[in-house]
């Protein structure tokens, strides 16, 4: 029986053996395939992550638009929506100086504001031929439902009680845009 225990005994030292070696040669084939797992599985909770910010800045997105599709919002934001261009301000400025002889006008773009819009300065020298027509023109460049609407920033003319005739007006207006 001592052969037999010896066989035995080499049998299992042998199955040990081999139980060893597979495990560690299981072990460093599977080793980076679990790596691998582990990995994705870090970029997946990243990118779950990236998608649930990118969903939360959808729908803050969303509603500005649902915002800016009412019509009051729409019609200030075609009023704002323009640039700065030269030509249509001039065409906007002399369309509505009939009664008035406009000496000089400057145009100078301004700084952007916090608020993204900017503010760029209009300046006019005129004459006009008394205080109505003065008025008309005010009320035409700050009139609510205008397509330009400016700002007034200061007026400055001769006045005296029961004043007729012409006289020079001068006029500073501020204009915001977008850029």
């Amino acid at each position: 029986m001592n052969a037999n225990a010896s066989t035995l005994s080499s049998r299992a030292m042998l199955t040990t053996i081999i139980a060893i070696v597979t495990l560690g040669l299981l072990y460093f084939v599977t080793w980076n395939e679990y790596d691998r797992y582990l990995a994705s599985g870090d970029r997946l909770a990243m990118l779950q992550s990236r998608k649930a910010e990118r969903m939360e800045a959808q729908q803050k997105l969303e509603a500005i638009r649902d915002e800016v599709a009412t019509p009051d919002v729409r019609a200030d934001l075609v009023r704002y929506a323009g640039a700065f261009r030269e030509d249509e301000l001039y065409d906007h400025l002399f369309e509505g100086s009939r009664d008035l002889k406009i000496g000089s006008v400057s145009l100078a773009k301004g700084s952007q504001l916090p608020n993204g819009l900017s503010f760029g300065t209009v300046s006019l020298n005129f004459e006009t031929p008394d205080i109505p027509a003065l008025n008309r023109y005010l009320e035409y460049l700050t009139n609510q439902n205008a397509e330009r609407r400016y700002v007034i920033k200061s007026v400055s003319f001769p006045y005296e009680p029961g004043m007729s005739g012409p006289f020079g007006v001068g006029l500073s207006l501020g204009l915001y845009y977008y850029e």
